[in-house]
């Protein structure tokens, strides 16, 4: 599911945000619109990007968008790097016995 919004964040106008659906995909067109990108978007599909400002993405690893062109110059790319290791951790006394 894809949720587009309009939103003021830290005084800059975010007129687009495209949510990516782990199990779906974000059109051409709708990646061409976003300011912000929140999920994991084939990288090849940033090429459409027209006023990206930030990609973030749902994982920690982020070394399909290292390529050189494959995020905007001007976009920011954050990823999820910590942001499970508590969840993690708290199951694997169960995991591993």
């Amino acid at each position: 599911m894809q949720h587009a919004m309009s939103m003021i964040i830290s005084g800059a106008e975010i007129n687009g945000v495209v949510y990516i659906d782990p199990q779906g995909d974000a059109t051409r067109e709708q990646v061409a619109d976003a300011d912000v990108i929140l999920g994991n978007i084939d990288p090849d599909m940033l090429t459409a990007c027209e006023h990206l400002q930030l990609l973030q993405l749902q994982t920690a690893g982020y070394d399909d968008y290292l390529a050189a062109g494959t995020v905007p110059a001007d976009a920011k790319l954050s990823c999820s790097i910590g942001a499970y290791g508590q969840a993690v951790s708290a199951c694997l006394p169960w995991c591993c016995q």
